[in-house]
């Protein structure tokens, strides 16, 4: 499968090229799974499409052997200011929304629903329980929904503020208690 930002997120501008470096990090982490140690680009140059990057290498990892995927299942899209947090979220699900459709009718958009098939390939849940890309916000002020700690199996995107994660590293997550601390650090 041949990467390609499709913008299916924005109706501005739905046919717009991916940025140049979009296209080699893209390339990078399919080919070799290398990820940069950052990525220091100015604000409104696309790095929120690092999601769909991430997405989209694991379903090109899904037919491989286990122990040559490089590709995570899980993708947590981590920062420190709430507001990025959502925007990251409403992107991660609008992307999900679109492999889910795509999957429902596959010759409408036959390189999603193909995408679909390969992340639901490496889901142990069946598909009437979870949609190929399931997508959570983790932040406070939020209602807790704990679907991320129910499958390791379950490709997903988390997107989080530092707080939420740091804390569930240290087993102090937000309203988790004890017993369940190594489960959310596990997922």
């Amino acid at each position: 499968m041949a990467w390609r930002i499709s913008r299916i997120y924005s109706k501005e501008a739905p046919d717009a090229e991916p940025y140049p470096w979009q296209c080699r990090l893209a390339k990078q982490v399919v080919d070799n799974g290398r990820w940069p140690d950052a990525l220091d680009l100015p604000t409104g140059t696309g790095k929120t499409a690092v999601i769909d990057i991430a997405v989209f290498a694991l379903a090109c990892q899904a037919a491989l052997a286990p122990q040559a995927r490089t590709a995570a299942r899980r993708v947590f899209f981590c920062v420190h200011q709430r507001v990025i947090v959502d925007a990251a979220y409403q992107r991660a699900a609008r992307l999900a929304e679109r492999l889910l459709e795509a999957e429902q009718a596959p010759a409408l958009r036959p390189t999603l629903a193909k995408v679909a098939a390969a992340l639901r390939a490496r889901s142990t849940l069946r598909p009437e329980s979870a949609p190929p890309l399931d997508v959570l916000e983790l932040r406070g002020g939020l209602y807790r929904d704990n679907r991320w700690a129910r499958s390791a199996t379950q490709p997903m995107v988390v997107c989080t503020t530092i707080d939420q994660f740091g804390s569930r590293l240290l087993f102090r997550g937000d309203g988790v208690s004890a017993a369940a601390a190594p489960i959310h650090l596990r997922a």
